[in-house]
C-alpha cells in the first residue's frame, strides 16, 4: 500500500483538480451542449468560481474556437471535438496537463495550433505530460520520454539522449550505366563499405555521401532491436 500525492496534497483533495487539465484519447462529449455549456459544466465540476466568463472566452479563444461558442457540440467536426476538449483541459490555468492522444483527429492546423499552445505551456514553466503513437510530435514536443513496449519501459530519460543512440546513417548518391537519373541509398553506418563495393561492381558512378539524420522513430526501432536481441 502507498499514498498518491499531488503537489504536495493527498490525490482526495478536491482543490487539486483545478491544478490538473486533462484530456482522454476519447473524450465523451455532451453533445447536447453548446461550447460554452460544456465549459460551464466542466467549471463546477473543479469548483466553481465568477470567473467562468473570462476563463471560457479565454480557452476558447485559444483554441480558436470562440465563433463556435453557442453552437452545439453534435454540429462539430471531429477536429473541433478534440479543440473543445483541450479547451476543457484548460481551462483552469492548470499547472499540469495529462493529455492521451492530444492530435487525434487533427488537420494540420489544427495540430500546429496545439503544438503551439504546448510550446507556449513549457515556456509558461507548466508541466505537459502526453502520451502518443506519434514519434515525430515527441522529438518535437519533449525534453524527456518514457518509451514502453507490450508494458515495459525500455527507455526512460532525455529523448535527445535516445536520439543520439539511434545507429549513424549515411545517405549514398549514385549513378548506374543503365539508368538516365541518379539514385539514392540509405544504409547503416558499417554497411557503406558493403555498399560502396556492390555500388563499384554494377560498375555505378557515385555521386556524393551525406550523413542521414537519425529521427526518434529510427531509435525506436533500434531500441527495439537491442530489446529483441536481448530476450
Amino acid at each position: 500500500r502507498g499514498e498518491v500525492s499531488i503537489y504536495g496534497r493527498p490525490q482526495s483533495d478536491l482543490s487539486v483538480r483545478s491544478k490538473i487539465g486533462y484530456l482522454p484519447e476519447r473524450p465523451y462529449l455532451y453533445e447536447y451542449l453548446t461550447a460554452h455549456e460544456f465549459l460551464k459544466f466542466h467549471w463546477e465540476l473543479t469548483g466553481g468560481g465568477a470567473d467562468f466568463p473570462q476563463a471560457g472566452a479565454r480557452a476558447l479563444d485559444r483554441v480558436n474556437l470562440r465563433h463556435a461558442e453557442h453552437k452545439r457540440i453534435r454540429t462539430f467536426s471531429k477536429g473541433m471535438m478534440q479543440r473543445v476538449g483541450f479547451a476543457q483541459a484548460l481551462l483552469r490555468d492548470p499547472e499540469m496537463l495529462i493529455l492521451d492522444e492530444p492530435m487525434s483527429g487533427l488537420d494540420p492546423d489544427g495540430r500546429y495550433l496545439i503544438k503551439d499552445i504546448l510550446r507556449e505551456e513549457k515556456k509558461r514553466g507548466r508541466t505537459v505530460f502526453f502520451s502518443t503513437h506519434y514519434l515525430s510530435d515527441v522529438e518535437e514536443l519533449c525534453e524527456d520520454l518514457i518509451v514502453i513496449d507490450q508494458g515495459k519501459i525500455l527507455y526512460q530519460g532525455p529523448t535527445l539522449d535516445l536520439v543520439g543512440r539511434g545507429t549513424s546513417r549515411v545517405r549514398i548518391a549514385y549513378q548506374l550505366p543503365t539508368e538516365r537519373s541518379p539514385s539514392e541509398l540509405i544504409c547503416e553506418q558499417e554497411e557503406v563499405i558493403g555498399a560502396l563495393q556492390g555500388l563499384q561492381g554494377q560498375n555505378a558512378r557515385i555521386l556524393g555521401m551525406g550523413s542521414e539524420h537519425v529521427g526518434l522513430e529510427i531509435a525506436f526501432k533500434s531500441l527495439r532491436g537491442t530489446k529483441d536481441s536481448g530476450s
